[in-house]
């Protein structure tokens, strides 16, 4: 019975402390520092459809319109995430965390691309619906404007 009773109390524990950390906004990156989210007013973001790929992708654009080096991680990782909104209004976040992943500097003026497999993420996330999603992608708070991708389900 203490042994049951021990066991339950590191499982509440780790319960409890897996919560309380999943709220800090922490990053995983080389120089572990914290930047203030909202300070990205000058980044833009583009998404659009890479033609005559298979499977078909999607572009990601990210142009730095400050006067300063913006500092990112690569697309779907970390501070990176790619965002499908379900005919429902459900949300997939597709973001991998790494420690230690390298940083993408991109300097003033500087625009980054990165092509994506969209199609994957359906089936990875069991999206199986008929119907219109909503993609888009956030980087530091800042989002890209929003496409539809039609899916006739499976």
């Amino acid at each position: 019975m203490r042994a049951l009773m021990n066991k339950g109390l590191v499982v509440l524990f780790t319960a409890c402390f897996s919560v309380m950390t999943m709220s800090l906004n922490l990053r995983a990156d080389e120089s572990h520092e914290h930047e203030h989210l909202d300070a990205h007013h000058d980044l833009k973001l583009k998404i659009g459809w890479v033609m005559g790929t298979i499977p078909l992708k999607v572009r990601f654009s990210l142009k730095n319109e400050s006067d300063k080096p913006f500092t990112t991680t690569p697309i779907a990782t970390n501070r990176n995430k790619i965002i499908i909104v379900t005919p429902e209004g459900k949300k997939f976040e597709h973001h991998a965390w790494k420690d230690g992943v390298k940083e993408v500097k991109v300097a003033s003026g500087e625009e980054k691309l990165w092509d994506f497999p969209i199609e994957p993420l359906f089936g990875l996330y069991h999206i199986k619906k008929a119907g219109f999603y909503e993609v888009y992608w956030s980087v530091e708070g800042v989002e890209s404007p929003k496409m539809f991708v039609f899916t006739e389900g499976k």
